[in-house]
């Protein structure tokens, strides 16, 4: 896995591309319902790729599935 290059993201920007609190990612991430993040001392990060497989991940109506 070679992350050297790769974009990562802070909690702001990515709690702004979901349209979410960065309180909301957090939230999430005690509950087991996190994006995979990178871990640094303090300072939390996020793999763009991961971010768009998160998304991905809640598609909600492709392959025939309906909103309930």
């Amino acid at each position: 896995m070679a992350i050297v290059g790769e974009t990562l993201l802070t909690r702001v920007e990515v709690a702004r591309l979901l349209n979410v609190s960065p309180q909301t990612l957090s939230a999430w991430g005690m509950r087991k319902r996190n994006i995979p993040f990178v871990k640094c001392g303090k300072l939390v990060r996020y793999r763009l790729p991961d971010v768009q497989n998160f998304i991905e991940s809640r598609l909600v109506g492709v392959g025939g599935d309906e909103e309930r």
